[in-house]
């Protein structure tokens, strides 16, 4: 999303596949705001990088994998579109405005990556937890990139400019 709108919104979760024919979407919340989604009434989803709003019509959090139904959205045609999408909650629709995360590196969402070989690679846009370890998502070259984030690539950090300095594997942004 355009950095100006970021301040706005927290990252809650990916839509998934559609399902079946009648518009349900398969939802991937993120741990962290997986109660949430029982009272929100609006999400946003990413699309051409603006914040989109839905309404819930429908939400079964119990089902594996969760299934969700968007007002307006009632064929698989229409779902496909929203399908492998980034979901947004406006920060004033959580009971916390504040985010909630155990990632260790979440504050340094806004920092410019710096590779000392490669010089400036652009600036951090999210970080997600994986399996194995945390992920920092960037655009690169116009197009989104990821790469894993931990301390033995991590060079130096400078807060007062917001920089992260690393130093990647060779080939590593090829991927």
């Amino acid at each position: 999303m355009q950095q100006s709108n970021m301040k706005d919104y927290i990252h809650i979760g990916f839509t998934g596949k559609a399902h079946g024919l009648d518009g349900k979407l398969k939802l991937s919340p993120l741990e962290a705001y997986w109660e949430d989604f029982t009272y929100l009434e609006v999400l946003f989803v990413e699309e051409k990088g603006q914040a989109i709003p839905y309404f819930i019509e429908q939400l079964n959090l119990n089902s594996v994998p969760p299934l969700m139904r968007l007002e307006d959205i009632n064929t698989r045609e229409s779902a496909t579109r929203l399908a492998n999408k980034k979901v947004w909650a406006r920060r004033t629709d959580l009971h916390e405005s504040e985010e909630k995360t155990t990632l260790t590196y979440h504050k340094y969402i806004g920092y410019m990556l710096i590779d000392e070989h490669q010089g400036e690679l652009g600036k951090i846009e999210d970080i997600q937890a994986f399996p194995q370890q945390e992920m920092v998502f960037f655009q690169y070259h116009h197009e989104e990139k990821f790469i894993p984030l931990n301390d033995s690539l991590i060079v130096a950090v400078d807060e007062n400019k917001q920089q992260l300095m690393l130093s990647l594997p060779e080939g590593l942004l090829d991927i």
